[in-house]
């Protein structure tokens, strides 16, 4: 019997570390399949998303807001809050290997919309990994940049 192929998923693949995040599984033999950002504030389609890809692995790095002014309070609020939320409530009753929150150093320094609703998303990824006893981490990337990186992220 063959091996089943390790299935990845990732919300945010288009952005910097998604992109480098896709690349490096596709390369260790993973299947890798990207989360529609619209199907992150439609719990039905992520359902069946997620029915589909029956993933062993979840990244979500989808946000607004880690670039100062480019998002509306109201949208950085959605994403950082009730995109995760969604993407964790479609998991909690799944089977899988592990999934990894990015959130931001953000949550460290001087609270904006942006570092609270991240620690926001941080603290409901807690809340699910204890209550269902799930693999879930989040993750507090500092100043990541590079090839490919957008030129706002320059210093």
């Amino acid at each position: 019997m063959a091996k089943k192929q390790t299935v990845s998923v990732i919300s945010g693949m288009n952005g910097f570390i998604g992109t480098h995040l896709a690349r490096y599984l596709y390369d260790k033999g993973h299947k890798v399949a990207r989360i529609p950002r619209e199907l992150l504030i439609d719990p039905i389609g992520l359902k069946r998303f997620m029915d589909e890809a029956n993933p062993d692995y979840v990244f979500h790095l989808a946000t607004a807001g880690n670039i100062y002014n480019e998002h509306p309070d109201d949208e950085i609020f959605v994403s950082n809050v009730f995109d995760p939320y969604n993407l964790l409530a479609t998991m909690r009753e799944r089977k899988f290997k592990g999934f990894v929150n990015f959130s931001s150093s953000s949550v460290n320094l001087f609270p904006t919309i942006y570092s609270t609703t991240k620690l926001c998303g941080e603290k409901l990824a807690e809340v699910v990994a204890l209550k269902y006893n799930k693999p879930i981490v989040s993750v507090r990337p500092f100043t990541v940049y590079g090839v490919l990186d957008r030129k706002e992220h320059l210093i």
